[in-house]
């Protein structure tokens, strides 16, 4: 059972997922050229109804190759204007295609936030992947926490 500080704790972290025009860094093992080290790369997001992170990624991206060998992931996000203080989420996950009935949402998601999405998504080569949580870090200037997700 999820204690009240528990439930306020969830409730900040993917309040931070929630911002608008939003960017993260996904972070994969490398395959390439520095096998094994994390690659971080910078990329737009939505979320899906299950407060799931979905993200458009090209074949030949290499952190697109590397999801492809080792489908586990961290997605960062730091909370957005506010210079003062560094506050921000780890969101450790697995990277799943998604299916095809929830493409077209995601899309119309997409260029709303990201009008330039319109233009990206026109390319075949460009599909979209959702991250299905298993774990939640919340991290400021003074401390981090894991956060329960039920899914632990």
């Amino acid at each position: 059972m999820n204690s009240e500080e528990e439930i306020v704790q969830r409730q900040l972290a993917f309040s931070l997922l929630e911002q608008k025009n939003s960017y993260g860094i996904l972070s994969t093992a490398s395959s390439d050229v520095v096998s094994g080290y994390p690659l971080g790369s910078p990329l737009p997001y939505v979320l899906n109804a299950n407060n799931e992170i979905v993200i458009i990624a090209n074949d030949i991206a290499e952190y697109r190759r590397n999801f492809g060998i080792n489908e586990k992931v961290c997605f960062t996000v730091l909370k957005q204007g506010d210079s003062t203080s560094l506050v921000g989420l780890n969101y450790f996950g697995k990277v799943k295609k998604i299916n095809v009935d929830e493409y077209i949402a995601y899309k119309n998601k997409f260029i709303s936030e990201f009008p330039i999405a319109k233009h990206i998504l026109q390319d075949e080569s460009n599909k979209m992947y959702r991250i299905e949580l298993t774990k939640l870090r919340y991290f400021d200037n003074k401390s981090s926490k894991w956060i329960n997700t039920d899914r632990d």
